[in-house]
């Protein structure tokens, strides 16, 4: 039962309804205070995440919620 778990792409390859399961599941895990790492490739499950970090080129060019950086694309 870790506190902090990393998850590099979890549902890469994996079809939609089992994605969707293990979103919920991952769901559950933080409501228990569990914290994740994940990266993914995916903007839908980017959207599930409390924060997102985006890289390119190996640098960090922007950190915020999802609506957080929502907003600044469209300002």
């Amino acid at each position: 039962q870790p506190s902090l778990m990393f998850l590099d792409e979890p549902t890469t390859g994996i079809d939609p309804l089992l994605r969707t399961r293990i979103w919920e599941e991952l769901q559950r895990l933080r409501s228990e205070g569990r914290t994740m790492l994940v990266t993914t490739q995916y903007l839908g499950e980017a959207e599930l995440c409390d924060n997102v970090a985006l890289i390119a080129n190996g640098r960090l060019v922007a950190y915020d919620t999802p609506e957080g950086l929502r907003r600044a694309r469209s300002a």
